[in-house]
């Protein structure tokens, strides 16, 4: 997927980062990432969302999926 982009954008300084929304950990471990990696971004795709559940969940956080997927994680 970076080749692909590097080529389309002529930019070879893209990177990806990998993260689980439903788990706080992974998020603060993408954050140190990223402040690891970069001195600023030009630009961040974040693409995450819950829909409808029948049955009540909570993540390893012990919250709702969906508050935590859709507002904490971002």
């Amino acid at each position: 997927m970076i080749k692909e982009f590097e080529k389309t954008t002529f930019n070879k300084k893209i990177s990806i980062i990998l993260c689980d929304l439903t788990k706080l950990s992974d998020v603060r471990n993408a954050i140190q990432e990223i402040q690891n990696k970069h001195e600023f971004l030009d630009g961040l795709f974040i693409n995450a969302g819950l829909g409808y559940a029948f049955k009540r969940v909570e993540t390893e956080d012990g919250m709702d999926p969906h508050f935590q997927v859709n507002y904490l994680s971002h």
